[in-house]
């Protein structure tokens, strides 16, 4: 009998929150939803300047969101300790979006994605010391003439 009372219990699954995600965004979060549902309930006249107010909110909220993430990024990357570990992983494989390749700290965070990840590269990929030319062969032949129809 308690062994069927054992299989019968429902299990509970805890969905985790992205280590970004502070109190102070679900407090945001909800201060939204309210005004949304308060300008959907609004008589006919009040409802465009409450409309307004959840616009210029909702921004604000998706505001703070981005700049929680970027954060949550840097920190993230800030800690590696192996230049091809899981920050490497997260930058350049399939699991990451490429928006959300993080700025490394010394960089300028209004550059392009292509410029941040070429950031990152320099970083790993140091350059050599001696710089190599490889235009310094030259060819004794004349150039081939051009091809005529």
């Amino acid at each position: 009998m308690q062994q069927k009372f054992q299989n019968q219990k429902a299990t509970t699954h805890n969905k985790t929150k992205p280590n970004w995600w502070t109190e102070q965004l679900e407090i945001h979060k909800k201060k939204v939803r309210a005004l949304r549902r308060r300008a959907q309930r609004a008589p006919e006249i009040e409802r465009q300047a409450r409309y307004q107010v959840f616009k210029k909110e909702k921004a604000k909220y998706k505001r703070h969101i981005k700049q929680a993430k970027n954060m949550g990024w840097r920190k993230f990357c800030s800690a590696a300790s192996h230049p091809y570990g899981k920050q490497y992983k997260a930058a350049f494989r399939k699991s990451v979006f490429p928006s959300q390749i993080p700025y490394l700290i010394n960089s300028d965070p209004k550059e392009s994605l292509q410029e941040a990840a070429q950031n990152i590269l320099d970083q790993i990929f140091f350059s050599p010391a001696i710089p190599t030319n490889f235009n310094l062969t030259t060819s004794t032949q004349p150039p081939d003439p051009p091809i005529s129809p």
